[in-house]
């Protein structure tokens, strides 16, 4: 099954939250995993999904995520000077993408936070 119903979206979205928790002030964003409705599960999981948050997430660009999704995050916090965004990213390549491009952003608005994903026939590259 491929989606919402792929058993390493659920893993995603715990492990996820997991990884987000010890950074409650920022909004968690998962670039890896089905998009929109998985952040909403994750910023749920690891508190009180506020208005603002799910502005920004019912504002994503579709799933998959690439460079014109920052563009979006971008944008998002230049609008709103209060949002502060967790990139949590669990595959190599997506880590390639939005390391190097959070490190050029305001250190106190963005972190980048890798997520520890088993190895699995979905996502081989993935580990611990």
């Amino acid at each position: 099954m491929a989606g919402i119903e792929d058993p390493l979206v659920g893993e995603a979205i715990i492990r996820g939250a997991i990884s987000a928790e010890p950074n409650p002030g920022f909004t968690p964003f998962l670039v890896d995993g089905a998009g929109t409705l998985v952040n909403l599960w994750v910023s749920s999981l690891t508190g009180v999904t506020s208005v603002n948050q799910r502005t920004f997430y019912e504002g994503l660009p579709p799933f998959p995520y690439d460079e014109k999704t920052l563009d979006y995050v971008e944008f998002a916090l230049r609008i709103d000077q209060n949002l502060k965004i967790n990139v949590l990213s669990f595959r190599g390549v997506s880590g390639d993408l939005v390391t190097p491009w959070a490190r050029n952003q305001d250190p106190t608005r963005v972190i980048s936070t890798r997520v520890p994903m088993p190895s699995n026939a979905m996502c081989e590259e993935c580990s611990l």
